[in-house]
């Protein structure tokens, strides 16, 4: 559900991927959601000018059920090829949906993020702040954790703000 955390991780994947390939061009990013046809073209050829390749299908378990078979059909094949690297990225699957647990029968590896408890968010808020440069004191690192109720998008756009000179508002809750 923390869906901040996640995509900021994503995109750490597809910048490693591409520093150690020098494959900028082998990457495709696609949304199930929006254009489900294009996730029958995944791994369908191989690259000309890269040996490997990454694909990121987004929302998946937002797609029909024939983009979500494909899918399926494709993941044992998909998990053994060597030059083909598929992330698939979802916002929140059920523990019980079978998408997940076929998904989790294949991959290498499957990362969770979930909302983060009040003290991480709190270490979550100083740390993030102190990578943007932004010096926040004690009551406005308090004051931001308790507005943005765990909403890291929030806190980021806050942080972007205080960064630009900004104040935090003590008095709007």
């Amino acid at each position: 559900p923390d869906t901040y955390r996640s995509r900021k991780h994503l995109r750490e994947i597809i910048a490693e991927f591409e520093r150690k390939t020098g494959a900028g061009l082998a990457i495709t990013r696609l949304d199930a959601s929006e254009h489900p046809e294009m996730v029958f073209a995944v791994g369908r050829t191989a690259s000309l000018f890269h040996q490997k390749e990454l694909v990121v299908i987004e929302c998946l378990s937002d797609a029909g059920e024939r983009e979500q078979d494909y899918v399926k059909s494709k993941l044992a094949f998909w998990s053994d090829a060597k030059d083909l690297t598929i992330v698939l990225w979802e916002g929140v699957l059920d523990l019980k949906d079978p998408l997940r647990k076929l998904i989790e029968k294949h991959a290498t590896k499957t990362q969770e993020f979930k909302m983060l408890s009040s003290s991480a968010l709190a270490r979550w808020i100083a740390a993030e702040a102190s990578e943007r440069k932004v010096r926040l004191a004690p009551s406005e690192l308090e004051l931001l954790a308790r507005r943005s109720d765990g909403d890291l998008f929030l806190v980021a756009n806050e942080l972007d703000k205080i960064a630009a000179g900004a104040k935090l508002d003590p008095i709007v809750e």
